[in-house]
């Protein structure tokens, strides 16, 4: 228990930051699934056949995960100050942080999706070929 203005109360399920917060969840939901989304986009390309998309997306894919969150959060920040001169405010830092983590996580989302879509063997798209499974069921 802490006791906070005088008063005692248990800290996580009754305090009023709990409360003040409690947004959060909701608000941060269409994030996830589109970041799941942009993952699986980011995969595909990633399989492309076309060279160019393949090796951009390889590019960013390398960025993204060889350099540190936090200074990718800075850079989403500052850059729109120094390269457009747009005004920062609150709402912008929460937006950089949101946009941070989706570019960042999708970038392993894509390696995760990838590696586990190049991982079945190609005997398992061949049975459900016979089976006469369509195209988007085979995988």
């Amino acid at each position: 228990m802490l006791i906070r203005g005088g008063s005692p109360w248990i800290f996580p399920l009754c305090s009023p930051c709990w409360v003040k917060v409690s947004w959060l969840p909701t608000d941060f939901l269409p994030h996830a699934f589109g970041l799941i989304a942009l993952g699986v986009l980011v995969a595909l390309g990633r399989m492309s056949r076309v060279k160019p998309l393949a090796w951009l997306i390889r590019l960013y894919i390398s960025v993204m995960r060889g350099t540190p969150l936090m200074l990718q959060m800075f850079f989403i920040y500052f850059a729109p100050y120094y390269l457009f001169g747009m005004d920062l405010s609150t709402d912008s830092k929460f937006n950089a942080t949101i946009v941070a983590f989706i570019i960042n996580y999708a970038a392993y989302f894509a390696e995760i999706y990838r590696s586990g879509i190049q991982s079945i063997p190609r005997g398992q798209y061949e049975a459900a070929e016979v089976l006469g499974y369509c195209a988007c069921r085979r995988l």
